[in-house]
């Protein structure tokens, strides 16, 4: 991974500021974010276990029913206990077929931060919870870009666009291009998808 002061010196070059006339560094960390939020909004689109983590694990206790998670993530992918995936079902109906189960079977998400599992676990219940934590903007130069190597040409380009447009703001030519670096950010991810999985256009 590239540390975000390498990274700056990188686009400086592309965009010939080296003396840094055009642009501080401060600047350019602002573009850099902005590439990194728009690299993940496609992964999150396309294929959003690539940003997947164990957001917490834990025992829940019996007669409890909602873990607490420590920050609000983007977006849950699977809640599990005792090894078993729970299905995920509409917060404003608890369905009374699943309150008759002897162990949780389903839950929902409330709050941005807590998980309810239906019905209550009567005894202690190991659980895990994975999701994709919200993204952390870097500042600091010896922070490093949260993306595969492969994907920082990516944040790059898009940071080169967020900066060439600071002068002159083009809304036709922005979509052009950032319609162009998504669809090339689709085309990598199609290598990491499973076989028979076809990416979809989103624009």
């Amino acid at each position: 991974m590239t540390k975000l002061s390498d990274f700056i010196i990188r686009l400086r070059a592309m965009t010939h500021d080296e003396r840094k006339i055009e642009y501080n560094d401060n600047e350019f960390i602002n573009y850099i974010n902005d590439g990194l939020r728009f690299v993940r909004r496609v992964i999150l689109d396309i294929y959003p276990s690539m940003l997947a983590d164990m957001l917490l694990e834990g025992v829940l206790h019996a007669h409890r029913d909602i873990i607490y998670l420590y920050d609000a993530p983007t977006r849950i992918l699977s809640v599990k206990m005792n090894g078993k995936r729970l299905r995920q079902i509409n917060p404003l109906s608890e369905e009374e077929e699943i309150k008759k189960h002897h162990e949780p079977s389903a839950y929902y998400v409330f709050g941005f931060d807590k998980i309810k599992v239906i019905p209550k676990p009567k005894f202690p219940t190991r659980f895990e919870v994975v999701g994709i934590e919200e993204f952390a903007p870097l500042k600091k130069p010896e922070d490093v870009l949260p993306v595969p190597v492969d994907f920082e040409d990516f944040v790059g380009e898009y940071a080169i666009l967020r900066a060439s447009l600071t002068n002159e703001f083009n809304m036709q030519e922005e979509t052009q291009i950032t319609m162009m670096i998504r669809s090339e950010i689709e085309e990598r991810l199609k290598a990491f998808l499973p076989a028979g999985v076809q990416v979809g256009g989103y624009w």
